[in-house]
């Protein structure tokens, strides 16, 4: 057959399990709730093979593996169909079509080949037991576990250079298999939508005196903010009574600050004294990463800290031995993975939108709230996408953190002693207030995306995390924190020593 008689299309409808809403959302919860099991158990699987030499042996090496492919092999589906679940029209576009295809073929096989390696090192370990350590050398195991990738992914490659038609078997495979459920489709041509090179930030006013003023309050806040921030982790640095698992993780939260506040208020400071207040579609972007990722890593690293807090309340013989350094370090390394990973899908699911010539923001910075209300398109995905990383970054650290106060409440309330039911929650206070603080207005905005909330509201709260709240937290810390205040008082006596 002549390939000019061979056509193609942009994108596929798929027609998923059902049409009935409730059945969608039934299935949207069930299959929700296993993703995140399957996220969670195969995580906790990860976690502990690193954390524990125990288990540094080849046949839980391979199971590492297993955990990872099984991470990678149902997200390659399953946020795609969770998202079908919710949406009225499914559709998938050709180019992630042929991915989400390469992807899972790859998974499948590289797993049917691990079974076979694990296979191997059960046998040997049966059969040969006195010899097991040395047959299973670390350089084996590495080789079994890259042939099991390298071997579907040779496949796959060959499979992709061929054009999706049914030319080639593997293609025509596969296609029977999805004729049933899949229709091809003529999606809208991108050359009827538009984007813009630039933003113009409306900010919080035109008028020239409000302007200077703010100038002054906003430069004035972020200083202290750099210069409390910034004593944090000197006073962390020089003071070795402050190299504890508490304070490694409020010298994260004082690092965070930093960047996070100046991911916006020097631009901030820089408009309020310029007449056009314009920011690059470039630079908008950047600063929504920037901003996402870092606000992101905040709130799960303070779900971190009510971790920390209920081992020193709830269990406190324990606790050097629970906080050790490396469970410490793969916290705060949990806590910037997933603000990143959040920050990369929801800017890039955010800056994709085309906004059909308007670039006018009804806001001090770039945003995700603001910027899909000037989409020109439909935005559900948007929406879904928000509330999804909403319940990631927010809702379930937010749990996590209400669950360690409830059994810190616990253990206080059977304290007998009044002073020291006093001095045991003290050493919460602050993080209680800063974790306070910090999720309230945010889970309201966050978690109702489609609501008609006010621009004036996003800006309060934007405002509130960029700036107040940065500011606060080494107050809150410094006030309230009698180790903090003794380093500082050491700090200042060592310094006037030094100088006599």
């Amino acid at each position: 057959m002549r390939r000019d008689n061979v056509s193609w299309v942009s994108e596929f409808i798929l027609m998923g399990l059902s049409d009935d809403a409730r059945t969608q959302a039934g299935l949207f919860v069930l299959f929700g709730a296993t993703y995140l099991l399957t996220l969670l158990g195969n995580g906790l699987i990860l976690l502990l093979i690193w954390l524990d030499t125990r288990l540094h042996l080849p046949m839980y090496f391979f199971l590492g593996h297993l955990a990872f492919v099984d991470i990678c092999y149902t997200s390659s589906g399953v946020p795609q169909m969770l998202t079908h679940f919710l949406l009225g029209k499914k559709t998938i576009s050709f180019a992630r079509c042929g991915t989400q295809l390469f992807f899972s073929l790859a998974l499948g096989g590289t797993e049917f080949v691990l079974l076979s390696a694990m296979a191997c090192d059960r046998y040997v370990a049966v059969c040969d037991p006195l010899r097991y350590m040395a047959v299973m050398s670390p350089r084996l195991c590495v080789a079994l576990a890259v042939s099991s990738l390298h071997c579907p992914l040779i496949i796959q490659a060959k499979a992709s250079q061929y054009p999706c038609s049914t030319s080639h078997p593997s293609w025509a495979l596969n296609s029977r298999l999805l004729n049933p459920a899949v229709h091809p489709t003529c999606s809208m041509r991108r050359d009827n939508v538009s984007w813009v090179s630039e933003f113009i930030l409306m900010g919080l006013s035109d008028d020239a005196r409000t302007q200077a003023g703010l100038f002054v309050l906003f430069g004035a806040t972020y200083l202290l903010t750099l210069l409390g921030n910034g004593l944090i982790l000197l006073l962390i640095w020089l003071d070795t009574r402050l190299h504890l698992p508490m304070y490694f993780f409020l010298g994260h939260l004082a690092f965070v600050d930093i960047c996070y506040t100046s991911s916006g208020v020097p631009q901030m400071l820089t408009h309020f004294l310029l007449g056009k207040k314009t920011i690059s579609f470039a630079r908008c972007g950047t600063q929504l990463f920037f901003s996402l990722a870092l606000g992101g890593t905040e709130f799960v690293l303070l779900s971190a800290m009510a971790c920390d807090r209920y081992v020193a309340v709830c269990d406190p013989l324990r606790y050097m031995a629970v906080m050790s350094p490396r469970l410490c370090v793969a916290l705060a390394g949990v806590s910037w993975l997933v603000g990143l990973a959040n920050s990369s899908v929801e800017t890039a699911v955010t800056m994709h939108l085309p906004t059909c010539g308007h670039n006018v923001l009804n806001h001090v910075a770039c945003e995700t709230l603001a910027l899909v209300r000037l989409a020109c398109v439909d935005v559900t995905l948007n929406q879904v996408v928000i509330v999804a990383s909403s319940v990631v970054v927010l809702l379930l650290p937010c749990c996590l953190v209400c669950l360690s106060y409830v059994h810190i409440v616990t253990t206080i309330m059977k304290i007998h002693s009044t002073q020291g039911c006093r001095k045991t929650f003290e050493t919460c206070t602050s993080h209680l207030t800063v974790v306070s603080m910090s999720y309230g207005m945010a889970l309201f905005t966050y978690l109702h995306p489609h609501s008609r909330a006010s621009a004036e509201q996003d800006k309060v709260v934007v405002l509130f995390h960029a700036v107040v709240t940065p500011m606060l937290n080494p107050l809150i810390y410094s006030l309230r924190n009698k180790d903090v205040k003794a380093a500082a008082k050491w700090v200042l006596m060592w310094s006037s020593e030094s100088k006599h």
